[in-house]
């Protein structure tokens, strides 16, 4: 927790404000010739508040981008203040990924980039970026998977580019920053165990342990993989589109040195829940498949997979956290017992249940 520097009783739109003169003074370098300084409503997400800001001068605009990481912020936690040790764990991880991506990503050529950090207000946890100009993918994404859905080709191609795009710059970081290493499935199965235990008892589904005994009664596989700096915020919803149909990466969190197929599920998974978050999910389950084939294929041209077999158990485990981190959120959203019990047999359930049970008929023919 910050001690000493006589903050912690400041509302948010106090620490915005300060936030906003420190931003501008010391990372900006804007200390003369400001006409003014123009800064958004903090918006709060699960895990980060953020603000845009806007620095006018006599020579030019400077548009950022500020986020204070927390560790959770499902349990309603209104105020930014105090800063505790693991939102500033977060902060510090975040900011070194940002730096070391910022140095090994290669997609200028397909025009995939990640966000560019400016520097970090330690006092407050700040991170300051770019500002990025565009729409957020998941509702470019939503937009051009609809209109596929109405006959346009021309909306599925460029959501199908897109991805495939994307499948290729992440092709590419992993192809560079790659060690060879033995996966070994025993080694996956205490996690995998975990989150099949806490569901047999959230959901009362019987698929987490039919998931569980199927990886269990495969326990002695070995495969030969590849090791990679791991992205965890590699996700659709961390991904914007500017005007040029350039897209910006944003949140990508801490890198772990694990198997590259960890980043791939990851990401192919928040494809697949496009739609949470938006009244369509009542009509739209998932978004068109062969965009995601068309993350695989571009991705496997750029650094082949030495074995579909691996990517197929971490998607396995990727489903099953989805499905355990949707049923935390669940118990902790405010909302009525009947309402959460609603959404989770109407939505939740059936959605991981088809997602797993799929998956098992993969890794089991």
């Amino acid at each position: 927790m910050i001690s000493g520097s006589g903050n912690e009783r400041l509302s948010n739109s106090e620490v915005r404000e300060l936030l906003a003169r420190r931003v501008t003074t010391e990372l900006l370098g804007k200390e003369g010739g400001v006409e003014f300084v123009e800064s958004s409503p903090i918006t709060s997400n699960y895990y980060s508040f953020t603000f845009s800001l806007k620095v006018r001068t006599l020579d030019g605009v400077s548009e950022v981008f500020v986020k204070i990481p927390k560790k959770d912020l499902r349990a309603h936690v209104r105020d930014i203040l105090p800063i505790e040790e693991g939102d500033r764990q977060m902060g510090e991880d975040e900011a070194q990924s940002l730096q070391f991506l910022n140095q090994r990503w290669q997609g200028d050529a397909v025009n995939v980039y990640w966000v560019n950090l400016r520097g970090v207000i330690t006092e407050f946890n700040a991170l300051v970026t770019d500002g990025i100009d565009g729409e957020e993918a998941t509702t470019v994404f939503r937009r051009l998977d609809l209109r596929r859905r109405c006959g346009f080709l021309r909306d599925a191609g460029t959501l199908r580019s897109s991805m495939a795009r994307l499948g290729e710059a992440l092709g590419r970081y992993h192809q560079n920053n790659a060690v060879p290493a033995v996966f070994r499935l025993s080694d996956a199965l205490p996690k995998v165990e975990s989150y099949c235990r806490a569901l047999r008892q959230s959901s009362g589904s019987v698929l987490p342990e039919l998931a569980y005994r199927t990886l269990e009664n495969m326990a002695g596989l070995e495969l030969p993989g590849l090791m990679v700096p791991t992205i965890k915020g590699i996700d659709v919803r961390n991904v914007v589109v500017d005007a040029d149909n350039s897209l910006y990466l944003l949140d990508p969190g801490k890198s772990k040195l694990t198997f590259r197929e960890t980043d791939i599920a990851r990401f192919v998974m928040t494809y697949r829940i496009l739609y949470w978050g938006s009244p369509l999910l009542m009509f739209v389950r998932e978004p068109d498949r062969n965009a995601e084939l068309s993350f695989l294929e571009a991705y496997n041209a750029t650094t082949r997979l030495s074995s579909s077999r691996l990517l197929d158990i971490y998607i396995l485990k990727e489903q099953l956290k989805h499905w355990h981190t949707a049923m935390q959120s669940l118990e902790k959203v405010n909302w009525a017992p009947v309402v959460q019990r609603i959404v989770e047999r109407i939505y939740v359930r059936p959605f991981y249940e088809a997602q797993v049970a799929s998956q098992l008929s993969v890794l089991t023919h």
